[in-house]
């Protein structure tokens, strides 16, 4: 009976001495602590408003089109990618030649539209006057309505155009130009002896975009930007 007592007084004194150990063995186990919610409460509208944010600053100063970069208002304008138009000339030193951007740099068309930086458009016109252009020898035919519409050479361009052609768009290859057709090849790969050589001194390309004037109603073009490069040697 006292080994008893003793041991009951032991247990008692050590609890005595330390309750927390005591309160600890005598509670339940305690559940993980329940994640904070106002973290992803706030998040998500953080995100979407840092998008907006950037988005504008882009568009009005780097000319980003409202339907890239996020989307933010893309269905208030007609400034699409698509609404946009890629100018490109060709300087012989005499004249200048329109033309449009060739086929293996179609691939950056999209992104000279959407984001025409200053760094992109000198980055492509280098390109293209580092290229080897030629003229597509064509013959325009004779308009038989208009006596004044005799096919008459032009200079020494090296093909033949109509002294009155049609008013065309320069996107469409099936209709005659009222300028000299013009082709390139990349750099690094020249053009055989069949082709005649364009005198390029520089090239210039020009973004431009449709805006919506509401005060006539009308749809106006707009320059966005424009850079333009000199050849090698010229």
């Amino acid at each position: 009976m006292n080994e008893i007592s003793a041991s009951e007084g032991a247990a008692s004194g050590a609890s005595t001495r330390n309750p927390a150990s005591a309160a600890h063995a005598g509670a339940a186990p305690r559940a993980a602590a329940e994640p904070d919610l106002r973290i992803y409460r706030y998040t998500a509208p953080a995100l979407l408003s840092a998008l907006a944010i950037a988005q504008l600053i882009m568009g009005t100063q780097f000319d980003l089109s409202p339907w890239k970069g996020g989307g933010f208002g893309m269905f208030s304008t007609v400034d699409s990618p698509a609404g946009r138009m890629v100018r490109v000339y060709l300087d012989t030193g005499e004249t200048e030649i329109p033309t449009r951007l060739p086929g293996w740099v179609m691939r950056r068309d999209g992104f000279t539209r959407s984001f025409p930086t200053e760094f992109r458009l000198r980055g492509l016109v280098d390109d293209l006057a580092a290229a080897s252009w030629f003229y597509v020898n064509r013959k325009v035919e004779p308009d038989p309505n208009d006596a004044d519409s005799e096919p008459k050479p032009d200079g020494d361009l090296g093909v033949v155009v109509a002294a009155k052609p049609a008013a065309t768009d320069a996107s469409d290859e099936g209709k005659d130009l009222p300028y000299p057709r013009v082709s390139s090849r990349k750099p690094g790969r020249e053009p055989n002896e069949k082709h005649i050589a364009v005198p390029v001194a520089g090239v210039r390309i020009e973004v431009w975009r449709r805006r919506y004037d509401a005060a006539t109603n009308t749809l106006r073009l707009e320059k966005v930007n424009e850079a333009q490069a000199r050849v090698a040697g010229q």
